[in-house]
């Protein structure tokens, strides 16, 4: 039982590790299967293409192994994880862009206001000069 959990932990935490391991333990069996073929006569090239199909595909083998460490689900978890921290990074910057136009935006409003201030503190004195006018 702990030498399955060390294992799993292992698979986990060292997963390179692991993958080269897994790596060379397929290249050793299909050079055993291919030097089998070979001692029965089949050239190098089909031998080795021969040994392929008795395996059939590596990937497949690869992903039937991963599956069988059973860490598949922990894996899927740690890349969601991955995805949520880049995802939440790209947030914080369009947060920040989204902070320095609403700054922008203030301050042309608090102008605009400023402005408008002005021209109503010297309405008054406008009017009346245009009133003036008029009546000239």
């Amino acid at each position: 039982m702990i030498s399955e959990l060390l294992f799993r932990l292992r698979a986990l935490f060292r997963r390179n590790a692991m993958e080269r391991e897994l790596d060379d333990e397929l290249r050793f069996h299909l050079e055993r299967e291919t030097e089998k073929l070979m001692r029965l006569g089949l050239s190098r090239d089909d031998a080795t293409r021969q040994a392929r199909l008795v395996f059939g595909g590596i990937e497949r083998i690869k992903d039937d192994t991963r599956d069988a460490r059973g860490i598949a689900l922990l894996e899927t978890i740690a890349q969601e994880v991955s995805g949520l921290g880049q995802r939440m990074s790209e947030l914080e910057t369009r947060l920040e862009h989204v902070e320095k136009v609403n700054t922008g935006l203030e301050e042309a409003a608090l102008t605009t206001a400023r402005a408008l201030q002005e021209i109503s503190a010297h309405w008054d004195k406008v009017y009346e000069a245009i009133r003036r006018t008029e009546t000239i």
